[in-house]
Formats: C-alpha cells, sequence, structure tokens
C-alpha cells in the first residue's frame, strides 16, 4: 500500500495545501450553492460514546473538537480544525501502512477502521445546514481525498449513495439537505482531482455527471452549481486527453438542446475548448435546426435566442450568473468566435439595458466583470450610450434603486485604472465623450475623472490635453440655437469646461505632467485669450476655432491663463532650485513662455489681435521687451559662485516686466501707469551700489500689485517680496505696517484704494439718477410692485459686472454660475426687515396694517402727486442701500488687502530669520492682534495676525541679531503691553522669543550698576534696580513676574513666565532670587497660596527643561545656587503655613507645592548628585517639614507621603 507523503499533492504541509484548496473552491469564503441552508442533520450530532479509540491515541475523544469546529462561522476556526483533522488522519494512516505492510494486494484497499469512520462522518457533515458546516467538512474531505491517492471514485460514490439516499418520507428540507450532500461532495472530487487518477473509469465520470443533470433537474437553485461541476468535469478532462468521456458528457447533457441558461454556459464553453484543441464535433446533429447558426453559438445570427436565455439570469439570485464569467474569457480572447463589439452591442447593450431594474442591474455588473478582461482597445466597446446613460442617470438619482450599484461601478473604474493606468485615458474620454457627458463629474457629483486622469503618465496627459483642445476648437453651430438669454449657450459651456480641465492640469499636484503638456496649455490660453484665430498655423499651435470664440469665453480665457501662470510660478518657486539650476531654466519660465508666444503670434497672420493698443501702450510694451532682453544678458554672465544671490532677484524683475507686457493686452492703462514704476526700481536697484530707498520704492510697487486682488498679483507680489528679503530695511518693513495699520471702515478703504470713493459714489449716483431725472415714471412703480423692476435688480446681481474680475480670478466659481442664479434669485425673494421698514415710512398713513392677502393696486392708496414723491423716495432708499453694499465689497477688499501684506510679513521671517528688523516687527504685530480683535469684521486678519505671531515669530529657529539695548527696549515694551493685555485671552502672544542680543549678553552686578547710572533706559516698567547681575531679558521677566505675584488684578498670566522655563531654562535660573524676594516674609505674598503654588510650579518647570548635564562650571553653579533658594523659600513656605491661623497655605496648595519640589529635586539630582543634599540644606528642610505635623489639617496621609518621598529623594544616592 502506497504511503500518502509520497504521493504530490500530499508532499505540502497540510495548512498550505488547505489553504489553496479553500481558495479554489471557495469554501472558507463561505460561498456556497444557493438554496435553502436551515436545519439541522440528525446523523451529525452523534454522542461522543459512538466513537471508538484512534489508533496511536490515548483519549477516545482526540478529534472530536476537530469535527466540531469544522462547523464554525469563522474561516480561520475552520481552517485551523481542518489541519489539525488532516494531520491525525494522516499519522493514522501512516500507522495503518506500516502495520499492514506485510498484507496481500488484495486488501491493499482496506483502510483503518476509525479512518473509514471518520470519512462517513466527513461525508455526513456535508448535509448539515449548521453554521458553516458544510464548508468545513468539504475542506477536509477535499485534502483527504486528494491524499489517499489509492481510494476509487465508485468507492466514494457507494459511500455517498448509502448515505444520502433520498426516500418518499423525507420532508422537504431533509430532502435539500441530501441534495446539497451530493452537490458539495461532487465538488470534492472534482478539486482533489480524483477522476484524473488512472483507475478512473469512464463509468464513475458518466456517473457523477448522471448525479448532477439529476439535482439540476430536481431544484432549480442547484442548475448553475450542478452544471459549475460538470463543467469543471469536462474541463478536467478534455485538458488531459479524455476527450471521448468529455464529448460523452456534452452530449448526455444537451441531447434534448439548449433550453436553459445553464445548457447554453456547457455549450459555448465546449465549442471554445474543441476550437481551441481543433477537435471535430457535429454540433448541428446534437442542437438541430432550432438554431440559425449552431457552431458558434456566439453569432449574430442567434441574436433572439441568446438574448431570451441571457436575460433569465436577471431572475436567478442578485449574483450574477457564472455564464457570464464564460461569455467574458472567451469573448475577450484572442481566437474569440464573435467581435467584442457585436457580442457587447447585440447581447448586453440592447438586451439588459433597454429593460427592468433587474435586467439593467444584470448588465452593470456583467460591465464590472468585462472591464477587469478587456484590453486597452476594446474599452470603447463596453461603454456604450444605453450603458452610460444608466450610470449616469442612477448616479444623479439621490432615489434611485440602482445607486449604490453605479457608486460601485465608479469606485471600480478607479481602481482599475490605478492598477492598469494604460486604460485610464481611455475610460476617461468615454466617460466625457459623446456617449457620455462632457460634465461627467458635476452631473454624478463625484470625482471619477479627476481621480482618472491623476492615474495617467505623462504621454497620457500630452494626448488628454491634444483632446481638449480639440473639444475647445471644434463645437457643432446648431447647439447655440438652445441658448436662453442670460446664460452661457452649451458651446460657452463645453469650451469653459475644456478650459478649466486644463487649468486643473497646472493646478493638480497628483497628476504627472511633462513641461512640454504645460506649455502648450499656456500656448493654447494665450492664443485664444487675447486673439482671433482665423487660419491654421501649426507652428504656433493654432488652429480656427468653430465657432468663433466669444467675447464672454474670452474673457474667462484670459482670467485662466493668469490662474494657471500663478500656479505655474508658484510651483516653480516651490522647487527651491539651485541658482545654476535657475539661470539654466530661465528660457523655459512660464511667463516667458506666455508672452513671447503672444508677440509671435503678432507676428502671424493667422490671428488678429481683438484689442486696439494705444501708442502709450505700445511704446511700454517695447521697452518692457528692451529691459527682459538685458536681464537675460546680464543672468548669462552672472558668476553664480559669487554673484549667486542676483539671480532670484534679476528673475523676479523680469517677471514683473513681462506681466507688464501681459497686461497691455487687457488693462492698459494699469499696466502703463506700473510699468514706469518697476523701470525705476529696477534701475535704481541693480546693481547693489543704489541707495537704501530704493528698496522701499519696490515694496510699494509689489503692493500695489498685491492690491490688484487677483491671483496673479499675489503671486508676483509674494515672488518679488521673497527675491529681495535680504535688502528690507525698517523704512520697508514699516511701509507694510503702515498698510494693516490703516482704519476699519469706508475711510481706511479709501486711504489704501484711490478709487474706493469713487466706486462708492459711483453706486449712489447710479441710484439716484432716477430721482434727479423728474421720477420715476408709472410702469416702473409698477415693476416694483410686481418685484421686476429696480427692488428686484438691487437686491439680485445688478453688480455683477463690476464684480466680474474677482470672480474670473476665483479658483472654484468657474461651473456654478447656475447655483449664483438660485442665489439671487433667493435673495432677490428675501427682503430684509431694515429695508422693509424703510418702505413702510415712505408709504406713510397709506402703509397697510397687515397683510390681508387682499392684492389691492397702489392706485386706490396714491393720487399722481403722491405717487411721484414716493418714487423719489423709493429712489433714495435704493441708492442708500446700494451705497451700503459698495462700501461693505471696498470694505472686504481692504481687509483682504491687509491679509496678503500679513503673508508678506511671514514670507520675510521664514526667509530672513536672522535679520534684524525682525526685532522692530514684534511690537507693531501685537498691537495689530489687538487691535483687529475689537474690530467688528476684522476676524479673519486678527486670526491670521495672531497665527504670524505664535507660529512664526514666538518660533523663529534662529534669533535675529541686535544689542543688548534694543533686545532690552523690545521685550520690555512687550511686557508693558503685556500687562495692559485687554482679556486675559491676550497674554499668550506677548510668549515671544527673546531677542539674541538681549539674551545673551549677562554683565556682572559692579559693570550693571556703573551701566545704570550712566546709560537709563526709558520707563518701560522694568525695576532694573532690582535686576543686578541678571540678564537683560531675566531683569525683564523679573520685573513682570514681581508685578504678576504682588497685584491680585494684574493682567499677566503664568504661561508668560512657563513659556520662558521651557524655552530657555537657563536664563529663567536667574529668575530664583526674584522668587525668594517675592516670597519673604515682607512681601507677604507668602501668605497666598495660589501664588505660592505658581510659584514653585514655575521653578519645577526650569529643572525639568534643563539641558543634560555637561562640564559648564557656570551652569552648575547656577543650579546649585537654584535648588538652595528653593530650599530656602519651601522652608520659608512650611513655616508661614503652620504659622497662620486665619489664611494662608492651604492643604491643596500645600500638597501642589511639595509635588513640584519633588519634581525639582529629582532633576537637579542629575546634576548634583550627592551634593544635592548640603546643597538644599536638608537638615533645616527636614526640621521643617516635620513641623507640618503640629497642625492637623496639614498632616494628611497624602502630604505625608510626599515629604518621605521628598526626604527619599534627598537621602538615597
Amino acid at each position: 500500500m502506497p504511503s500518502p507523503s509520497t504521493n504530490g499533492p500530499t508532499a505540502k504541509s497540510p495548512k498550505k495545501a488547505l489553504k489553496a484548496t479553500a481558495s479554489n473552491s471557495g469554501m472558507e469564503n463561505g460561498e456556497s450553492p444557493s438554496g435553502p441552508s436551515n436545519g439541522v442533520y440528525p446523523h451529525f450530532e452523534s454522542d461522543a460514546s459512538r466513537h471508538r479509540s484512534l489508533p496511536g491515541t490515548t483519549n477516545p475523544q482526540s478529534t472530536l473538537a476537530y469535527f466540531w469546529d469544522l462547523a464554525s462561522v469563522d474561516p480561520n476556526v475552520r481552517l485551523t480544525a481542518a489541519v489539525s483533522l488532516i494531520t491525525a488522519l494522516s499519522g493514522m494512516q501512516a500507522d495503518h501502512d506500516r502495520n499492514r505492510a506485510e498484507d496481500s494486494e488484495d486488501d491493499a484497499e482496506l483502510d483503518a477502521d476509525s479512518a473509514g469512520h471518520r470519512r462517513c462522518r466527513l461525508l455526513r457533515g456535508l448535509s448539515s445546514s449548521r453554521n458553516g458546516a458544510r464548508e468545513g467538512f468539504a475542506l477536509v474531505l477535499t485534502e483527504l481525498l486528494r491524499m489517499l491517492s489509492f481510494l476509487r471514485v465508485s468507492t466514494v460514490l457507494d459511500l455517498l449513495d448509502s448515505l444520502t439516499l433520498s426516500s418518499k418520507g423525507f420532508k422537504g428540507q431533509e430532502e435539500r439537505e441530501m441534495l446539497f450532500a451530493r452537490i458539495f461532495c461532487f465538488r470534492s472530487i472534482l478539486l482533489s482531482e480524483m477522476l484524473l487518477r488512472p483507475h478512473t473509469t469512464p463509468a464513475s465520470t458518466a456517473r457523477i455527471a448522471k448525479y448532477l443533470l439529476e439535482c439540476a433537474a430536481e431544484k432549480t437553485y442547484l442548475q448553475e452549481a450542478s452544471f459549475e461541476i460538470l463543467i469543471g468535469i469536462f474541463e478536467q478532462k478534455v485538458s488531459r486527453g479524455g476527450s471521448d468521456e468529455a464529448v460523452a458528457i456534452v452530449k448526455e447533457t444537451l441531447t434534448g438542446g439548449i433550453a436553459t441558461v445553464e445548457h447554453l454556459w456547457l455549450a459555448v464553453v465546449a465549442q471554445q475548448a474543441f476550437s481551441e484543441r481543433k477537435l471535430k464535433f457535429n454540433w448541428e446533429s446534437l442542437l438541430g435546426e432550432e438554431w440559425e447558426r449552431s457552431d458558434p453559438l456566439l453569432h449574430p445570427a442567434n441574436r433572439e435566442r441568446l438574448g431570451d436565455l441571457l436575460k433569465d439570469t436577471s431572475l436567478v439570485c442578485p449574483r450574477l450568473h457564472s455564464v457570464w464569467f464564460a461569455l467574458r474569457d472567451i469573448v475577450c480572447s484572442q481566437n474569440s468566435p464573435i467581435p467584442l463589439q457585436e457580442f457587447w452591442n447585440h447581447f448586453v447593450d440592447s438586451t439588459l439595458f433597454s429593460s427592468t431594474v433587474e435586467r439593467k442591474f444584470v448588465g452593470l455588473r456583467v460591465f464590472e466583470e468585462f472591464l477587469s478582461g478587456v484590453g486597452k482597445k476594446q474599452i470603447p466597446y463596453i461603454f456604450s450610450e444605453n450603458l452610460l446613460k444608466c450610470l449616469i442617470s442612477n448616479l444623479r438619482s439621490a432615489d434611485s434603486l440602482l445607486k449604490s450599484t453605479a457608486k460601485s461601478i465608479v469606485k471600480k473604474i478607479t481602481t482599475i485604472a490605478r492598477k492598469r493606468n494604460e486604460v485610464s485615458l481611455q475610460i476617461a474620454l468615454q466617460l466625457i465623450g459623446k456617449r457620455g457627458n462632457i460634465k461627467f463629474d458635476q452631473i454624478t457629483g463625484t470625482k471619477t475623472v479627476e481621480k482618472l486622469i491623476e492615474s495617467l503618465d505623462e504621454a497620457q496627459v500630452d494626448t488628454y490635453v491634444d483632446h481638449l483642445i480639440e473639444t475647445f476648437i471644434k463645437q457643432a453651430t446648431n447647439k447655440d440655437e438652445d441658448a436662453v438669454d442670460g446664460e452661457p449657450s452649451l458651446v460657452d459651456s463645453h469650451r469653459l469646461w475644456a478650459v478649466d480641465q486644463m487649468l486643473l492640469l497646472t493646478r493638480n499636484t497628483k497628476i504627472p505632467k511633462s513641461r512640454s503638456s504645460l506649455a502648450k496649455v499656456v500656448k493654447f490660453l494665450s492664443a485664444h485669450a487675447f486673439f482671433a484665430v482665423n487660419a491654421t498655423d501649426s507652428a504656433l499651435l493654432l488652429s480656427p476655432p468653430t465657432p468663433p470664440v466669444s467675447p464672454n469665453i474670452r474673457e474667462q480665457l484670459q482670467a485662466r491663463l493668469a490662474s494657471a501662470l500663478s500656479d505655474l510660478v508658484r510651483a516653480d518657486l516651490d522647487k527651491r532650485e539651485s541658482a545654476e539650476k535657475k539661470k539654466a531654466t530661465q528660457e523655459q519660465m512660464w511667463f516667458y513662455v506666455a508672452v513671447k508666444h503672444i508677440a509671435d503670434i503678432e507676428k502671424s497672420k493667422a490671428a488678429q489681435l481683438v484689442v486696439q493698443l494705444s501708442e502709450e501702450a505700445i511704446q511700454a510694451k517695447s521697452e518692457a521687451w528692451k529691459l527682459v532682453a538685458g536681464i537675460r544678458n546680464r543672468v548669462s554672465a552672472i558668476d553664480v559662485k559669487s554673484d549667486v544671490h542676483l539671480i532670484p532677484q534679476l528673475v523676479s524683475m523680469e517677471i514683473l516686466f513681462l506681466y507688464v507686457i501681459l497686461q497691455a493686452y487687457s488693462d492698459e492703462e494699469s499696466a502703463t501707469q506700473v510699468f514706469g514704476d518697476i523701470e525705476q526700481c529696477y534701475l535704481r536697484l541693480l546693481p547693489e551700489s543704489s541707495a537704501p530707498e530704493a528698496i522701499e520704492v519696490l515694496v510699494d510697487t509689489a503692493l500695489s500689485i498685491l492690491s490688484n486682488s487677483s491671483v496673479l498679483g499675489r503671486t508676483l507680489g509674494e515672488n518679488v517680496f521673497r527675491a529681495f528679503c535680504s535688502r528690507m530695511t525698517p523704512a520697508a518693513i514699516t511701509l507694510l505696517f503702515e498698510i494693516i495699520f490703516t482704519g476699519e471702515g469706508s475711510a481706511g478703504a479709501e486711504e489704501l484704494f484711490e478709487d474706493a470713493q469713487e466706486v462708492i459714489d459711483g453706486e449712489e449716483d447710479a441710484a439716484e439718477e432716477p430721482a434727479k431725472a423728474n421720477g420715476v415714471e408709472k410702469s416702473q412703480s409698477k415693476n416694483v410692485e410686481d418685484g421686476e423692476g429696480d427692488a428686484g435688480r438691487e437686491d439680485g446681481h445688478d453688480h455683477d459686472d463690476d464684480d466680474d474680475d474677482d470672480d474670473n480670478d476665483d479658483d472654484d466659481d468657474d461651473d456654478d454660475d447656475d447655483d449664483d442664479d438660485d442665489d439671487a434669485e433667493s435673495e432677490a425673494s428675501e427682503v430684509p426687515e431694515e429695508f422693509r421698514q424703510k418702505i413702510m415710512e415712505a408709504l406713510g398713513e397709506q402703509a397697510p396694517e397687515a397683510d390681508d392677502g387682499n392684492n389691492s393696486d397702489e392706485s386706490e392708496f396714491f393720487d399722481d402727486d403722491q405717487m411721484a414723491v414716493f418714487d423719489d423716495k423709493l429712489a433714495e432708499i435704493f441708492a442708500e442701500r446700494k451705497a451700503k453694499v459698495a462700501r461693505k465689497g471696498v470694505n472686504l477688499q481692504a481687509l483682504q488687502f491687509k491679509q496678503r501684506v500679513v503673508d508678506l510679513l511671514d514670507i520675510f521671517v521664514l526667509r530672513q530669520p536672522e535679520h534684524p528688523v525682525i526685532i522692530d516687527m514684534l511690537v507693531p504685530s501685537l498691537k495689530v492682534a489687538i487691535d483687529t480683535s475689537f474690530q467688528k469684521d476684522a476676524n479673519q486678519l486678527h486670526n491670521k495676525i495672531a497665527s504670524f505671531i505664535s507660529s512664526r515669530l514666538a518660533k523663529v529657529k534662529e534669533s535675529p541679531k541686535c544689542t543688548a539695548e534694543t533686545g532690552l527696549a523690545v521685550l520690555s515694551e512687550i511686557h508693558a503691553m503685556a500687562r495692559k493685555a485687554p482679556a486675559p485671552k491676550f497674554v499668550g502672544l506677548y510668549s515671544v522669543e527673546p531677542p539674541a542680543g538681549a539674551s545673551t549678553e549677562r554683565s556682572s552686578p559692579a559693570k550693571k550698576a556703573k551701566k545704570a547710572k550712566t546709560d537709563k533706559p526709558a520707563d518701560t516698567g522694568v525695576d532694573s534696580t532690582k535686576g543686578e547681575g541678571l540678564s537683560p531679558v531675566a531683569s525683564a521677566y523679573a520685573a513682570s513676574l514681581r508685578e504678576y505675584m504682588k497685584h491680585r488684578k494684574s493682567r499677566l498670566r503664568p504661561s508668560l513666565f512657563l513659556d520662558l522655563a521651557k524655552k530657555h531654562p537657563t536664563i529663567a535660573l536667574e529668575l530664583f532670587p526674584a522668587v525668594a524676594e517675592i516670597l519673604s516674609e515682607k512681601s507677604g505674598v507668602v501668605q497666598k497660596g495660589h501664588r505660592v503654588s505658581q510659584s514653585f510650579d514655575l521653578m519645577s518647570t526650569v529643572f525639568q527643561n534643563l539641558p543634560a548635564k555637561s562640564d559648564d562650571a557656570a551652569l552648575l553653579a547656577r543650579v546649585r545656587e537654584a535648588i538652595r533658594l528653593l530650599g530656602q523659600i519651601l522652608v520659608r513656605v512650611v513655616g508661614g503655613a503652620v504659622s497662620s491661623k486665619d489664611k494662608g497655605v492651604s492643604p491643596e496648595e500645600l500638597k501642589d507645592t511639595l509635588k513640584a519640589t519633588n519634581t525639582a529635586v529629582r532633576h537637579a539630582k542629575k546634576w548634583l548628585g550627592a551634593e544635592i543634599s548640603e546643597a538644599v540644606n536638608q537638615a533645616s528642610l527636614s526640621k521643617a517639614l516635620q513641623q507640618l505635623e503640629t497642625k492637623p489639617e496639614l498632616s494628611k496621609p497624602s502630604i505625608k507621603n510626599l515629604v518621605k518621598v521628598i526626604d527619599d529623594a534627598l537621602t538615597k544616592r
């Protein structure tokens, strides 16, 4: 008898083999043939007493637990039990083989009695519907049949028949369980490959096929499972040379023709297999004349019959029928009998997507499976019109029955695109193509197309750009007939979408794109933003658009070009390239690419400039080009090793001149005005021998560009500021703060913007005009009543024209036209109460008391003269309201401008952390933060400046350089402001980094006394006479600490001193004498328990943040002195607590004080070691702490424990 270990399949470890079996069969995933699964089969639930002992085991129930665990619902538990059971059965079989080695060959097939009994248990378990019994028992049975190579198929079938014979007395549930047991057993035989063994006869194969057909005929819910096993047997036989048995299976099954979809499944699989192996088979004689084409069955001539059969797959169960997987593999293969396009159009698109919801569900699932199997060139075939219509409609509808299915489909699309990025572009083009919708993401509320674009490679992105350009250029002219007044035409809508997609490429950093693709985008936008292209010029990438570009789209193109250049310039700045790299890539600067392309197009006859430039603008443009050429020559001659800092400054000036040239085509008045300022800045700033005042002129020019409220202006202003940060002067910084310090409201806006008052006055004049022209006509008055006159326009979007520039520069307002219209209607329908009250006042006595529902005409209340007076009053009300709206817009623009200036300050501190000017920024920044906190509409500005102080100024990595006098003056002024803080919440802003000069120049007491006589600082609130021997920073903090501790209503807070202790503990060590002085008996502070606990918390924080022990003798001496003072202070505090009767330190405050002392002692011990006892004067401290027992409220166990801990820390080494 052969040993199981000698067989190929059993060479694997049991666990690996079982995992492979479970993976192939799907048993461990809980998959089973569909159908009812309830009830318990009695044969499985047998008593343990029925089991005999296993050979080689001492426990008769050693395998019983494994059988029980095989029915667990947890796949991991089932797998573990299966491994253990297979291992036990393998050992039993090996023992039996050794014991029967001398037996005759007739007994070779005899098995161990107990092992055979357990095979019977496995077969019985297949009929149990308890939890996961069928999956678990089938898994072990499969591996057991694979292991026992001597076992014959006929033997297993006989045993199965004896255990699962059906009887007329069986109930419906028992009958179902028997049928399921057979199905699972046949599947185990198939997966164990028993049918491929030499001793397996054709009769055994035919017997299994007969049983499977009987099961399929018995119960419809077993048809798919039965044919799945039958087709598996067919494929095994035909692949291993058993073609006769495979043919027999086909003939036996299809003798009566193709009546069900399962028959069709077997037929198409068989035809494909016979075709691949070139086996001849007479399909026509088998199937008869019921089919137009019997070979192949997948033929357009059989469209109706195939369609009827495939429709039935939607009636089986929600899971996709397995026939579709076979059809996918056949149709997507190279030797498919039918092209994929014909198959999809005939049998999927027109059959499933133009029918019921159930069939549409099947169609979506079919599409999902085909999508993972088709190639790149086959993608367009499955994205049919009906499919996309079904997908889009279900994604758009909130209450669609197939919405969740559609969402899973688009999720699957993006998943496949990430794994197979070669199909990403094809899928994206189908979704936004003619069959889909050009605004697929917008109308479906998904980001499918955007995610697909992110998965492209550079070559595919370039192809996508070409597609967008073609979409813009070629638009059907007849679609314009659908345009409605006041709305963009469909052509404009599609073109705007294409332009926005180009802008997305420049903005989205996740999309991999080459510079050539981006250059193509920039050149396209530049060409159609300023030119009417009337001929093709391939060298300049020019093609005439059909129909011509409308003025509205041209304005949008100009705005998108500005946004694209802003994104690209910012991206280049963020790269932080070296000077050599910047010099090498100067020719590829995006501004130069755009402006140079515009200049080249001007020379071409294929396009015509849409604006007529004035002589002044042409002159400014010509001069700017000369300066650009001069800058480029200078950059090419620069030695990057010696003059490396000049390159970014020259490049920034070049971009400014290019910006002037670009502005000349859209806003020549602004361009000519700013050109002179930029030219003067360039001539005065470069070379560097210029006067310091030149940088102030440049800052003023940068602010002028920054005030343009456009994204591009902001980018250029920041770029200039970034390049010239190193040359900033106090006067230049003062210019920035003057902008921020301007007043709020219309007065401040008028001070910042020259035309602010003109805008407001213009709105007032425009509204007052009807009143000046002898009142308003009655027809207009009637329009007011109907909500269609001035009231409706004023309350709606009457100043849309004034806001176009702002809208164009916003990054997210491109596709919100419909939403804006809805908002306008909503605003027009909601009348503010203040406005309503003024109307009532204008009506006077004729005002109705309440809305009684009567639609009376106003003519019943007014005569002609009264109506004229009423119209005049209405005009005044509208004028006032319109001016109010204008003032609000200007005020908002001023606040946004101030926020941009704060961004400039942030850039300066980030790039020049050691610049001395930073010291001068501390006090003004704090003042701005305080002032803006009380302004009504300046909340965002306050948050930005507060964030700038706390995250930038307070955490500067390299302290700015300054003299001791300057640092002390600034720090003292900051502390003086902190003492006068309007609210406690502002105190945290004053915890800024101490100036470097002030914190390092520490002098001796004699030198400080001498200096105090000769150079007295201004009265800043610092008591310098009590700071002898301290550094300037420590002296300032000591004075503030005294003020906080001694004054109950002080506005200072502990965070001011704790921040110093955390950031600069060595400086904070100098505060200990001040703490000792504050907590002296004379001061009376020692009796204030909360101040005492805060003082000890401060001293403890200092010790916690000390650096690691070093050889610094001076620092060691300061640590020793600090711990000595802490001991003295504690003795004084304890004495005061014990002696006080009515007030003093409470038990809880004393407990906090002792906890802080313990922490300080532990950290000081790291520096002093055993010397700490002497330094702290342990004898005096212990004596003082013992006095706590004399006062009952201070002798609590928690306090005693803390005293003991402190004593142990001082004594133990």
